[in-house]
């Protein structure tokens, strides 16, 4: 009986858990969807949108099986990454965009997400857009028919090469200048954006991560923080 009792505790406790828990707002967030595991990520970039990633494609892998974790995506840079025209160009790093989801004005939301690779330098903050002029808005939108509108903080630096580590990181901030609630007006929707990057003294770095995990938070943003431009401006 006690341990019928206990059963029946465990199980309601794990449902309420469950129901207060945010839904995860990321679209294919760890690679599983069923018809293309990095559909609506944007890993490829014609020439003609943008030359210094023209070779992107070559490094970003999709791998089946990485450290314990199934659908993980590897990003690396090294010194063989060539421009169109033949220069070396690693150094301008390899890009990747996630799927893009609304933003709901005045909303805060926290994107965290399991990180792995070398030591090297990298770049994550959440990137927020709006719709190129003619484009009309639609569901899933690919990455080529927005413009970005607002930078948001970078991620911690959690990475290590021997285990997964979580990074999280919020947006926007919860306090803003004018400045910044202004431009937020214009953004429509918000995506992880990714930069692996080498450096002079590294000629190969390698990321992998899964796992990307969207959650509206309670709290939103409030006014009133100044910045320099804004103390310019009222001189």
């Amino acid at each position: 009986m006690k341990r019928t009792i206990f059963t029946v505790i465990s199980l309601l406790t794990g449902m309420a858990i469950m129901a207060n828990a945010a839904p995860n707002l990321m679209v294919n967030g760890s690679f599983d969807h069923p018809e293309d595991p990095l559909k609506y990520w944007t890993i490829d970039y014609l020439p003609g949108n943008n030359q210094n990633y023209v070779n992107n494609i070559k490094h970003v892998r999709l791998m089946p099986m990485y450290g314990g974790k199934s659908n993980v995506l590897k990003v690396d840079v090294n010194e063989d990454k060539t421009g169109q025209d033949g220069a070396a160009s690693w150094l301008g790093g390899t890009l990747v965009e996630s799927p893009f989801i609304p933003f709901e004005q005045g909303c805060r939301y926290r994107f965290t997400l399991s990180i792995r690779g070398t030591k090297s330098g990298y770049h994550m903050y959440v990137s927020g857009c709006q719709w190129k002029p003619g484009v009309k808005p639609y569901e899933n939108p690919n990455f080529f028919d927005l413009r970005a509108r607002y930078r948001g903080p970078w991620f911690p630096d959690t990475i290590r090469k021997d285990t997964w580590t979580k990074t999280t990181c919020e947006f926007p901030d919860k306090k803003l200048s004018s400045l910044a609630i202004k431009n937020l007006k214009d953004v429509k929707l918000i995506a992880l954006h990714i930069i692996q990057i080498g450096s002079p003294n590294c000629h190969f770095a390698e990321l992998y991560i899964d796992d990307l995990v969207v959650e509206k938070l309670a709290d939103g943003y409030t006014g009133g923080k100044v910045t320099a431009d804004e103390k310019r401006i009222g001189e």
